[in-house]
């Protein structure tokens, strides 16, 4: 449970850079700023897109494939990727 607020000043110039870096990860202002002290990498919404755009196409071939041991393996792998990426 978050119970605790920390405030803190910002310039003008500085919450444009904040906000647009919040658009951009697809995070609001206290997600983002949360994981970017914690040390969470954050990535662009739009690098999210396109990773999980290759990895959907990954898993269309991996589909078509006879089904193996690896395949499966593969298969489990390239799913999590793309419930991390939401």
């Amino acid at each position: 449970m978050r119970n605790h607020l920390i405030q803190t000043r910002v310039s003008t110039e500085e919450l444009d850079q904040i906000q647009k870096k919040c658009d951009d990860a697809g995070m609001t202002q206290s997600t983002y700023i949360r994981s970017a002290l914690l040390k969470h990498e954050v990535a662009s919404i739009e690098h999210k897109r396109e990773i999980a755009c290759q990895i959907f196409e990954m898993i269309s071939i991996l589909n078509q494939m006879e089904p193996t041991e690896g395949v499966e393996k593969i298969l489990e792998g390239a799913h999590k990727i793309c419930r991390f990426l939401k």
